[in-house]
C-alpha cells in the first residue's frame, strides 16, 4: 500500500458505517477505503463501526489497511439511553482522530455522525443508499422519520454522494437536499479482484448467474427476475441462484412459478456467513 506522506500531513477521513457484516454498503465502505490507501497516498483513512466486533465479516477486516474502530452499539437506535451513548462515543472518537471528514454511510450512521459532529470543526459527508422515507407518508411516524432525518443530515453536511440517480432524485425531493450538494457515484467492482474467464458468457453450457441479499422492494429482485424471463423467451441458456430472505420471498416464488421460470430460478434461502 501506498503510504509517501507523514500521517500529519494527509487529508484524514473517518468513515462510519452501522456494522461490518456482510453487505453491500460494508462492501462499498470496504472498497473505498482500501482504493484510497493504495492509490491516493494524500489521504488516511479510519474506519468507526457503530456495531459489535464479534459480528463483523473478517475478509472486511482483512482488507482494511487499519484495525476499525468499534463503538458495540445495539443497533436500537429507539432506545435514547443506548443511542445517546452510541453518539457520544462517535463525538469522542472524532475529537481523538480528529478528522478533516467524516463519511458516513447507512441510515443510523448518517443521523448519529449528524449529531455527533455538531459545533465540531469537520466537513461531513453522507452516502445515500436507498430511497427510504417519504415526506408525505400515510403513516404519521414516517413523515416524521424523514423529515427529522432530512433536517439532521442537510445541518452542516458539506456534500452528499449518491449511489444511483434514482437516490438522488430521492434525497433532493424527500430530504431536500440541493441539487447542487448530492453527487451521483455508482457502485463499481475492482476488476483485479476477479479471475479472467476465456470462455464466451452464453454458450452451450448454461451460465449461472448469482445473488445475495433480503427480498425488499429496493433490492430489485422484479427486474432481475424480468430480465430472465427474457433470456427465456430468446431461448438463451442461463441459470440464477438467489440467496437470501424476506417477507416479499413467497411472493417471488410465486411469480417465478407463473412465469414458468423455476427450472432456470433457484431459491437457496437464507444461507449463513
Amino acid at each position: 500500500m501506498t503510504d509517501k506522506l507523514p500521517v500529519a500531513e494527509k487529508i484524514r477521513i473517518l468513515h462510519v458505517i452501522n456494522s461490518l457484516g456482510i453487505g453491500g454498503s460494508e462492501t462499498l465502505l470496504v472498497n473505498h477505503v482500501r482504493r484510497l490507501s493504495e492509490v491516493h497516498s494524500e489521504f488516511a483513512s479510519e474506519v468507526c463501526v457503530l456495531g459489535h466486533r464479534a459480528a463483523a465479516n473478517p475478509y472486511y477486516i482483512a482488507r482494511l489497511p487499519r484495525e476499525p474502530h468499534f463503538l458495540e452499539f445495539s443497533g436500537r437506535y429507539r432506545n435514547p439511553i443506548e443511542a445517546g451513548r452510541c453518539v457520544s462515543g462517535l463525538r469522542r472518537l472524532v475529537k481523538k482522530c480528529a478528522p478533516e471528514i467524516v463519511h458516513s454511510y447507512l441510515w443510523n450512521a448518517n443521523v448519529f455522525a449528524a449529531l455527533s459532529t455538531v459545533g465540531l470543526r469537520v466537513k461531513r459527508i453522507s452516502h445515500v443508499l436507498d430511497r427510504r422515507g417519504e415526506r408525505n407518508a400515510a403513516r404519521f411516524i414516517v413523515r416524521l422519520r424523514t423529515r427529522g432525518t432530512g433536517w439532521l443530515l442537510r445541518r452542516g453536511c458539506s456534500r452528499f454522494v449518491a449511489v444511483s440517480d434514482a437516490c438522488r432524485r430521492h434525497a433532493i425531493q424527500e430530504f431536500l437536499v440541493h441539487p447542487n450538494q448530492i453527487v451521483t457515484a455508482h457502485n463499481g467492482i475492482v476488476l483485479s479482484d476477479f479471475a479472467a474467464n476465456e470462455k464466451p458468457l452464453f454458450s452451450r453450457q448454461p451460465a449461472c448467474f448469482g445473488t445475495i441479499s433480503r427480498f425488499a422492494e429496493e433490492k430489485g429482485h422484479s427486474y432481475l427476475i424480468e430480465a430472465f424471463a427474457m433470456l427465456a423467451a430468446q431461448h438463451i441458456p442461463a441459470r440464477l441462484k438467489i440467496a437470501g430472505s424476506g417477507r416479499l420471498l413467497p411472493g417471488f416464488r410465486a411469480r417465478v412459478e407463473r412465469l414458468g421460470l423455476s427450472d432456470r430460478i433457484e431459491f437457496a434461502g437464507h444461507v449463513p456467513s
